[in-house]
């Protein structure tokens, strides 16, 4: 009877040592299944034992997020976008906004501030007009009685001093026009008005017929050296011509130098070059 129990006794410690640790407490049932977390996404993975645990959660990517239907990442199926945009919704607006998984969609329609009415022609909020303005015509200067038949161009005289104005006259088109500068002039300007011309003309501009405004072009200004201020291709930055003059002014326009990064400096010392100018 001693023997017989001495040996079960060693069997149970052989059978013990021979098992312990062999087997795995899994997380998760197949290496690459995948459980949301939130919004993240968590993935079976087996360990150096060959044990399977699910891993740290990690997020699906842009613009998608963990489904929990289905365990697994999706796409967002967004319904806007850009996120701040709107669009109106009977007289309110709706703005595109994005949700806890980031996803763009349009939100709940709420009044536009005080004051304004969303404006379906521009899906956003302005102001709202409730009443047409009222025009009220000034009462000094009176305008005539009647519509005009033509443009009037009455010319105005100007508010600085007859010391400091050269009137020169009512001159025809491509006119060479002779003004004189005093020494010691910094600045210029030339005014220019159509007394007696239409608003438009009739171009052909590669081999189409087109209809631009009648632009008063002060074409060539010409100094007493004899050079030019040629404003048929002048670029617009100022930097490297000697003047710059913007072509769309019909019926009035003004042109005044030093205007160009060259002759700013040029004249920086002594100004303009004084005696008799002239512009066509």
């Amino acid at each position: 009877m001693r023997l017989l129990v001495a040996v079960v006794g060693a069997s149970l410690v052989v059978a013990c040592g021979g098992g312990g640790g062999g087997q795995c407490n899994n997380q998760c049932q197949r290496a690459g299944a995948t459980q949301c977390a939130g919004s993240q996404v968590q993935t079976c993975t087996a360990g150096a034992s060959g044990c399977l645990a699910w891993s740290a959660a990690a997020s699906c990517g842009a613009q998608q997020f963990c489904n929990a239907a289905t365990n697994a990442c999706v796409a967002c199926n967004n319904t806007c976008s850009p996120a701040g945009a709107t669009q109106c919704s009977g007289t309110q607006v709706q703005t595109c906004t994005a949700d806890a998984n980031g996803c763009l969609a349009f939100g709940t329609a709420a009044a536009c501030p005080q004051g304004r009415i969303c404006l379906a022609a521009q899906q956003t909020c302005v102001l709202n007009c409730v009443n047409a303005p009222n025009v009220v015509a000034a009462a000094s200067p009176a305008g005539p009685a009647t519509e005009p038949t033509t443009c009037q161009r009455p010319v105005g005289q100007s508010t600085l001093s007859s010391s400091r104005v050269q009137s020169l006259g009512t001159k025809g088109v491509a006119q060479a026009i002779p003004f004189n500068v005093p020494s010691g002039t910094e600045s210029f300007s030339i005014v220019i008005q159509a007394v007696d011309a239409g608003t438009e003309i009739t171009a052909i501009l590669n081999g189409n017929q087109v209809t631009l405004p009648n632009n008063v072009l002060p074409a060539l200004v010409k100094a007493p050296s004899g050079t030019f201020f040629d404003f048929g291709n002048q670029p617009a930055d100022g930097t490297t011509s000697n003047a710059w003059y913007k072509l769309t002014q019909p019926s009035t326009a003004v042109f005044t130098v030093p205007n160009s990064s060259p002759t700013l400096a040029s004249w920086s010392t002594g100004g303009a070059p004084s005696r008799t100018w002239s512009v066509t």
